[in-house]
């Protein structure tokens, strides 16, 4: 949640740490990344490391467990570039498995 705070109004935990607060295996909450709207943003030093995005309606960042969080399936976008294909595999199906995202949760994140 300090990290969250840190970043500023309308941030969310995002990406890797997003997946692992949704309880995603394989994931880690450390170091935290936060996602934030692109603007002007004070310091450079932040307690999580801080992604500014130029599309961050307030429908991608939810509460879960009190911490502001983006959804399952803007995480799952966020890092599938970064992660080996197989892994993204596996990890959308435990997602669809455990209900966090549905068919259209993914189409509607896909036309943001």
């Amino acid at each position: 949640m300090a990290a969250v705070l840190d970043a500023g109004p309308a941030a969310g935990l995002a990406y890797s740490s997003a997946l692992a607060w949704w309880g995603l295996r394989g994931f880690d909450l450390v170091p935290a990344h936060v996602v934030r709207p692109h603007g002007p943003g004070g310091s450079t030093d932040h307690l999580g490391r801080v992604h500014q995005s130029r599309v961050l309606p307030a429908s991608h960042v939810v509460t879960y467990r009190s911490i502001p969080v983006t959804t399952p399936a803007r995480a799952l976008l966020e890092v599938a570039g970064a992660i080996h294909p197989g892994r993204l595999e596996r990890v959308l199906e435990s997602a669809w498995a455990e209900r966090l995202v549905t068919y259209r949760s993914l189409a509607e994140e896909l036309q943001t």
